[in-house]
């Protein structure tokens, strides 16, 4: 089976439009939007431990409402929001509750490092659903690397380790319904504006959570209620910076950044819970790191249509 053929010439294909200074500027967006968001994980591990998930996730997605609706402004309005495919946005954005419930459910149970370094594995799931789902042609070196990377997953859960127990289990089933989202987000992406999917994701899980929230419902002290605001402010500004890094740079250039996620999840989970990821995932996620880089680069030398419009929809 061969590869896919690249109709660009290999500079053309890796190499951004931008000057190196917009390259670095793009870089250096990036490592801020990552930074955003695994501040934000640590605050919704924090928060798990004290309020129910859907306390948490009503609050993520009431003032996610706030950078995004900076994002509508800045991208020509209320007009963004006219959609032709309002199954599909509802199916995108059941399974994007569905599946920040079952990753917050992870971060309360397994230590920070440990729940980041599983989820590395979406984009490896991404590109074995793609075959099926869309119909993509996924070639040998690319089919190596989703091997290579769900082997490195079996190495951080392997039976009788520490993470294989029901808690890893929650974890990959979060990451299994975040791949399917992308799926979705990739069909919406046709036609959709990017404010436009997540408004509607923010506005399901608000309307969603607030109908049950009643029961569920603990009255926060207010330094907790700042706590639960910041998640969905952090969060949806984390949103806006990787669409400016996105739409910068090329994906191969761009994307490794996404993994110093792992640096500040081994920091947080050390000085503020005391916690410290176990050999299986010190074995296992530098392969999950390389194959899932490797997947990026390879997808943006066959000029797939895996840029910035995804990233900036899939994150927390």
């Amino acid at each position: 089976m061969r590869e896919e053929q690249d109709s660009k010439g290999p500079i053309e294909t890796l190499l951004p439009s931008e000057d190196a200074a917009g390259v670095l500027k793009a870089i250096g967006i990036m490592l801020l939007g990552i930074l955003l968001i695994s501040i934000m994980d640590a605050l919704l591990k924090w928060l798990g431990s004290r309020y129910d998930v859907v306390q948490i996730i009503f609050f993520r997605a009431v003032f996610a409402f706030i950078p995004v609706g900076i994002a509508l402004y800045l991208r020509g309005g209320l007009g963004q929001l006219r959609t032709k495919r309002p199954v599909a946005h509802f199916l995108r954005a059941m399974t994007g509750l569905a599946a920040l419930f079952l990753f917050i459910e992870g971060l309360t149970r397994l230590p920070l490092a440990s729940v980041i370094a599983i989820a590395f594995a979406a984009p490896i799931f991404v590109t074995a659903f793609s075959v099926q789902l869309l119909k993509e042609h996924v070639g040998v070196r690319r089919w190596t690397a989703v091997l290579v990377g769900f082997l490195g997953v079996l190495i951080m859960v392997r039976p009788g380790g520490e993470l294989f127990q029901w808690s890893a289990l929650i974890v990959l089933g979060a990451v299994l319904l975040y791949s399917l989202m992308i799926m979705l987000v990739r069909i919406l992406g046709r036609t959709e504006s990017p404010s436009s999917i997540v408004f509607y994701q923010s506005l399901f899980s608000m309307l969603v959570t607030g109908a049950v929230l009643p029961f569920f419902w603990t009255t926060p002290p207010w330094e907790h209620l700042l706590i639960l605001i910041a998640t969905g402010l952090i969060g949806g500004s984390a949103q806006l910076c990787l669409t400016a890094a996105y739409s910068r740079a090329n994906v191969a250039i761009v994307a490794p950044f996404e993994y110093s996620a792992m640096i500040w999840a081994v920091i947080f989970g050390y000085f503020f819970f005391a916690e410290l990821p176990g050999v299986e995932v010190w074995m296992g996620a530098p392969v999950v790191i390389a194959s899932g880089i490797y997947i990026a680069f390879r997808e943006a030398k066959l000029d797939l249509p895996r840029t910035w419009l995804k990233r900036f929809l899939i994150k927390r």
